[in-house]
């Protein structure tokens, strides 16, 4: 089952590779806030995900008034950190849950990307919380690699927008700002911004950008 599934990320991302080069974003646009592209997301916006998830922030109060750190956990047990009735219990609160401090995450390349297993699926999986969740470390794992391959194509859209810049402002010519006419000035932060536009939204297409820049010329 987990080669299938592996089998028909692969075809997606295959799929969005072909429409990266072509230009059409379509698809694209429509899995931006899917799990699958979380990694490329995260390159992109320059950030990290050090936890899976805010476990060791949030607390849950169930129907029964029982208190647990996650939605998931049972309300009794060993993963109940309380009740409304007699409070929380400190000493049963997740603590140092980010990615660096799991075995075996902190030494994964992608650990960053992924944040880790989810606790609740490495308790159904193994019965314990200590153990990755090796199917959604599979996949996760799987999933980051093609997000950076992606990234490495949709990133020849960018150098083709970097080089169309240098071009405008060629034909432009070499003036200093004090030289210039007010609508050429204007024109110059034009380019700019239009440029930097599709450079930070894979999801616009690439002529969508470049048709603006022939206009302002």
């Amino acid at each position: 089952r987990v080669k299938k599934l592996l089998d028909g990320y692969a075809a997606l991302f295959e799929k969005l590779k072909e429409d990266a080069l072509t230009g059409d974003t379509t698809l694209f646009g429509a899995l931006k806030e899917d799990m699958c592209l979380s990694a490329f997301n995260l390159i992109t916006s320059r950030q990290k995900l050090v936890k899976r998830c805010p476990l060791d922030e949030q607390i849950v109060i169930n129907l029964d008034g029982s208190i647990t750190n996650c939605l998931y956990f049972p309300s009794e047990g060993d993963l109940k950190i309380g009740s409304i009735k007699n409070g929380v219990d400190e000493n049963k609160i997740f603590k140092n849950i980010t990615v660096n401090k799991r075995e075996p995450c902190n030494s994964c390349w992608a650990r960053y990307l992924c944040g880790g297993t989810c606790f609740y699926g490495s308790l159904v999986q193994n019965g314990t919380m200590n153990k990755i969740d090796e199917v959604e470390c599979t996949i996760r794992k799987f999933v980051a690699k093609k997000c950076v391959e992606l990234l490495a194509i949709v990133g020849i859209r960018t150098v083709f927008l970097y080089l169309t810049m240098i071009v405008v402002i060629r034909i432009m010519g070499k003036r200093q700002i004090g030289q210039m006419e007010p609508s050429e000035f204007v024109v110059t932060m034009l380019v700019a911004n239009l440029a930097s536009i599709p450079m930070q939204d894979a999801a616009i297409p690439l002529y969508s950008g470049l048709l603006p820049l022939l206009v302002v010329l």
